[in-house]
């Protein structure tokens, strides 16, 4: 073969290589496959659903009737697409392996396996002929039942079963079903349970695929091994052409790189000239007050800067349309139209491009300085850039500041750094000194301080605070120190008892926004006026962390102080953070169910790779099998508790819950907080969710295996 002489050459010659063709081949390959799959996992989905007792008696009830019929309809629809698939992949295969490798050794090879494998096993042959059967006879005869085992003598082992099934007698009246497709009718005794094949034959298909697929890896080696050089060769060619550019100019256009700094600076030059043109006088109508005057209390708050700075007006003009009146002349008034005030933010948005300001600015400060400096500049001949203008009052206003975010029903003994951020007690001492420093020199509002001060001692004194230090405009730090704030005390929410108590509900939350469900109920009647007030829920304990318990925990702290900024963290580390923060959300709500519903959508969060794949099913299986794995401790059936969550969380508001469901939904969050708790042992070892999902089934093997 000729060496390819340059970059179009060495890309075709890849892109018709047979090692190419192979690959591709393969990829389509999957396609029939995923149908085969999907259909399986979403009849195995709904006879698990069906097959739960709870779901398939209240099914059964006549008020759900229904519902009841239309499931029976699903189900059979389903069972329909399965055993057409199956025989999709079938035809599909053997089109496959004709057109591309008849008269090979591995044709040869193939329909062998198909025969060990297919042509006298009892499952598989029933499930190719149902589909015979039920594309050109008929949909078979099908039934759901209810059967209850009781034993008197020991209560404890009575059981329901649920699902459906197809009658054997009415199945065996077909003549077409072959010998080996009969042996497995007549061997399920009078009906054929649903449940009964469409795991076990997707599993020995699957198996029979993965052995094709090593076969065909095997049969083209000589050109994957190709493949492979051509590969190589390419990136040494790319690694040259990189070598031999010139510097600092980019491989494929030559085009001279500008400082990005520079080009940002030119936008904004050329945003804000156009944006100071359009800035026209306004014609407003006589009176533009309201028809009456408002019975509402006044309440504006006018600080000194207020009185100082021209007053900022938003409402409609003489046409009715709204603008933005900033600048006033006599008795002049202009401004901007809504449609171009918008430009503002556009010009904010290239001005926060910039390194410093992205560092130490808001979005707010940067509109705001935009708006001064549009008023001064407005009509005069010379003005300073609108760049400069803004780095100027960033200069001013940019210092070292400290945010201090009281957490409500949580306390620490001593400070306490967590990742990014410290939380530290707010103690009399610390307000003692506040008043202080109010006081000194003071002769006047000495009252008002005080009282202030009294204020404070009683909201916020010996709670901790979350601690953020920033160098910025005052307006960033209360922005993103609120933000990181939040988000700590989400993460802090994963260390109170209520994560591993489902009868405790945690207060933790910033001050001001915490929710302790409580009532207050009125009785009025014949007899005496009764009133009653208390918390819903007695259980919620404030969280107190001595020093010494705060040493216990460091590791723990250590970990979910990791993920308190987003900043870095890896696609895996921020999916943790992300479920985290969602499971925390919901150890804040009293009702069990409420709970389960914010462990559902963290495990979803967690354990799902896309939003194709099938939700319920997955999150199950996944679950189970992390539940697995040493050192985790599950109840009976994980799977079966999360197939009861998602039933009960879809129908929670429809019927009222039985007690064994809330005890579902109340161990279905202490499982989400096992899976939680594993995950974060494992932040360092996955860079992404897709490599710890996929490693689950083989974890789970290995340790079944030891």
């Amino acid at each position: 073969m000729t060496e390819p002489r340059n970059w179009s050459e060495l890309t075709k010659t890849i892109d018709e290589s047979p090692g190419i063709a192979h690959m591709n081949r393969s990829h389509q390959r999957t396609f029939s496959i995923n149908i085969l799959q999907m259909n399986a996992l979403e009849l195995i989905q709904i006879t698990q659903n069906v097959g739960d007792p709870d779901e398939g008696l209240h099914l059964m009830m006549q008020d759900n009737r229904e519902a009841g019929l239309q499931t029976h309809k699903e189900v059979t629809r389903r069972v329909h697409n399965f055993v057409a698939s199956a025989f999709t992949l079938v035809d599909h295969t053997r089109v496959f392996m004709k057109e591309h490798y008849e008269g090979t050794p591995l044709y040869d090879r193939y329909l062998a396996k198909v025969k060990e494998t297919f042509a006298s096993d009892p499952l598989s042959q029933f499930v190719q002929r149902l589909r015979n059967y039920m594309l050109h006879k008929g949909l078979p005869q099908s039934e759901m039942f209810l059967h209850v085992s009781q034993n008197p003598d020991d209560p404890a082992s009575n059981t329901m079963d649920t699902g459906v099934k197809l009658p054997t007698k009415e199945l065996l009246e077909y003549k077409e079903w072959g010998a080996h497709a009969k042996k497995f009718i007549e061997s399920c005794g009078e009906s054929v349970d649903i449940r009964s094949f469409p795991k076990a034959y997707t599993e020995r298909v699957l198996q029979h695929h993965a052995w094709l697929q090593f076969e065909l890896d095997a049969h083209h080696k000589d050109d994957l091994v190709t493949l492979a050089g051509l590969q190589q060769e390419m990136r040494a060619f790319i690694a040259e052409r990189h070598k031999n550019a010139p510097t600092g100019i980019p491989l494929e256009t030559h085009i001279q790189v500008e400082d990005p700094d520079v080009k940002v600076l030119e936008n904004v030059e050329t945003q804000s000239l156009a944006l100071l043109a359009k800035v026209k006088k306004l014609e407003f109508a006589a009176d533009p007050r309201p028809q009456f005057k408002s019975q509402r209390p006044v309440g504006t708050h006018i600080t000194d800067a207020d009185m100082l700075e021209q007053p900022l007006y938003w409402g409609p003009d003489a046409s009715g349309e709204r603008v933005f009146a900033f600048v006033y002349r006599g008795a002049d008034v202009f401004g901007l139209p809504e449609d171009d005030y918008s430009e503002i933010k556009s010009i904010t948005e290239n001005i926060l491009k910039l390194d410093w300001a992205a560092k130490t600015l808001s979005r707010k400060f940067v509109e705001d300085q935009t708006v001064k400096w549009l008023g001064q500049a407005y009509g005069q001949p010379v003005f300073e850039k609108l760049s400069d203008f803004i780095q100027t009052k960033a200069a001013e206003a940019v210092h070292p500041l400290v945010l201090w975010a009281p957490v409500a029903h949580f306390e620490v003994e001593a400070p306490i750094q967590f990742g990014p951020v410290e939380i530290r007690p707010i103690s009399a001492e610390m307000l003692n000194s506040f008043e202080a420093s109010f006081l000194e020199g003071r002769t006047q509002q000495v009252e008002e301080i005080k009282q202030f001060i009294a204020k404070q001692r009683a909201d916020i004194q010996g709670l901790g605070a979350v601690v953020v230090k920033m160098t910025a405009v005052s307006e960033r730090v209360t922005e993103e120190g609120a933000a990181i704030a939040k988000a700590a005390v989400g993460l802090l929410r994963y260390i109170s008892p209520a994560a591993t108590n489902p009868n405790l509900i945690c207060g933790v939350s910033l001050l001001g926004s915490e929710h302790i469900p409580s009532h207050r109920y009125m009785i009025i009647g014949d007899g005496p006026f009764s009133y009653s007030e208390g918390l819903d829920n007695p259980y919620s304990p404030a969280v107190q962390l001595p020093e010494n318990a705060y040493q216990g925990l460091k590791p723990m702290f250590d970990v979910l102080g990791s993920l308190v900024r987003p900043e870095g963290l890896s696609q895996f580390a921020f999916t943790v953070r992300s479920a985290i923060m969602i499971f925390g959300t919901g150890l804040t709500l009293n009702d069990p169910v409420d709970r389960a519903a914010y462990s559902l959508s963290a495990m979803e969060k967690l354990l799902l790779i896309h939003s194709a794949e099938p939700i319920e099913f997955n999150v199950a299986e996944r679950m189970k099998l992390l539940l697995s794995l040493p050192g985790m401790t599950p109840d009976t059936d994980p799977a079966k508790i999360a197939r009861d969550v998602f039933r009960i969380v879809s129908r929670r508001d429809l019927s009222p819950m039985a007690p064994h469901e809330f005890e579902s939904a109340a161990q279905f969050s202490l499982n989400a907080y096992q899976v939680i708790h594993l995950a974060l042992s494992n932040l360092k070892t996955f860079a992404t969710a897709r490599e710890f999902i996929q490693a689950i089934p083989a974890s789970a093997a290995n340790a079944k295996s030891t």
